[in-house]
């Protein structure tokens, strides 16, 4: 389902409106959290959102990742986060929105048997494996 480079590029240039738009919601809670923590610094760039992506974990099991893309032209650190509670709200505004506008590839994760990834959820069962084999996707 996931194209073999896909993932090759995420810590790469960004090519300029690569993804989707920010949902509203993540727009409106980074607004309100720069409204509300005024020390937070400016943001650097643009983000928008390659939602839904299948990322494959050793077995083939399918873990569902949002992938949040600072639109700069230069290679980019990339943060993993992998969750069993869903992609949404908080860690779409928090990391996708407020990190990925500093110049962070954001990865959210939902761990195997939650928020729509394949497989059987069983706590700290598979987290090694597939936590490295999204770490290789991302390389």
């Amino acid at each position: 389902m996931t194209e073999p480079s896909r993932g090759a590029d995420a810590a790469g240039p960004a090519s300029p409106d690569r993804g989707a738009p920010l949902p509203r919601h993540v727009r409106f809670w980074m607004r309100m959290s720069r409204r509300d923590l005024r020390d937070l610094p400016p943001p650097r760039c643009r983000v928008r959102v390659d939602a839904g992506l299948a990322v494959p974990a050793a077995d083939g099991v399918p873990l569902i990742t949002d992938h949040y893309i600072p639109q700069l032209d230069s290679p980019r650190p990339t943060v993993l986060v992998r969750t069993p509670y869903g992609r949404s709200f908080p860690w779409d505004h928090l990391f996708g929105g407020l990190i990925a506008e500093h110049g962070f590839h954001v990865a959210i994760q939902s761990c195997r048997g939650t928020g729509g990834s394949g497989g059987q959820y069983e706590p700290f069962r598979n987290e090694r494996a597939d936590g490295q084999a999204t770490l290789a996707w991302l390389r």
